[in-house]
């Protein structure tokens, strides 16, 4: 919890009185390791879908221990409330990879999906739209899904389900500099695709 605390400078001199008040909060180590997973390396994955490639380029020289170490780091740093004994922050990825796992599965995990790692870290969009390709392209029609968040940031996702088995891949994102559009956006849409479903 917080605690007050007050501080009181008298000089004997000047027969002057300074009252500083202040608040403090006293943290104790967490000592539960992090794992959402039985594989390290699939931690690590995760773990990407946040931070920079620079913050992970350590990853592969570090001992077990040291990776432990890595993943407890990232969590404590990310947990906004440490006064709690849970991490709120490692809760709510936890119960993301779930809904992924559940809703976004095929031939992998869901969490390990195009639309896994964007779900991860955005949550639920507050739009989605849905359809089928146009029919002026050279490849056959295909589903795709739109995602938009719009509440908190402006990002929009475009995502194609080539093998018609809920394998949606990422052809298209917009303001996400973490992610990238396909160069053959178009050839995979159709001249005849409607770009302002984007919008």
């Amino acid at each position: 919890g917080y605690h007050n605390i007050i501080i009181k400078i008298h000089d004997p001199i000047s027969n002057a009185v300074n009252v500083q008040e202040d608040y403090f909060s006293i943290k104790q180590t967490k000592s539960s390791n992090y794992r959402l997973f039985v594989d390290l390396e699939d931690e690590i994955i995760l773990l990407k879908y946040f931070l920079p490639s620079g913050k992970t380029k350590i990853w592969k020289d570090l001992s077990i221990e040291g990776k432990q170490q890595f993943i407890d780091k990232f969590w404590e740093i990310n947990d906004e409330d440490s006064s709690t004994k849970k991490s709120e922050f490692f809760e709510l990825i936890k119960e993301r990879i779930h809904y992924c796992n559940e809703h976004f599965s095929h031939f992998a995990d869901g969490w390990n999906t195009d639309r896994g790692r964007i779900y991860i870290k955005h949550g639920k969009p507050d739009d989605i739209v849905t359809g089928d390709t146009g029919i002026l392209t050279k490849y056959p029609q295909k589903r795709f899904e739109i995602w938009k968040y719009r509440v908190h940031n402006n990002f929009t996702y475009l995502f194609l389900d080539f093998s018609a088995a809920n394998n949606h891949k990422m052809i298209y994102t917009e303001n996400d500099p973490q992610e990238t559009s396909s160069p053959h956006l178009e050839a995979y849409l159709g001249e005849d695709f409607d770009m302002g479903q984007l919008d």
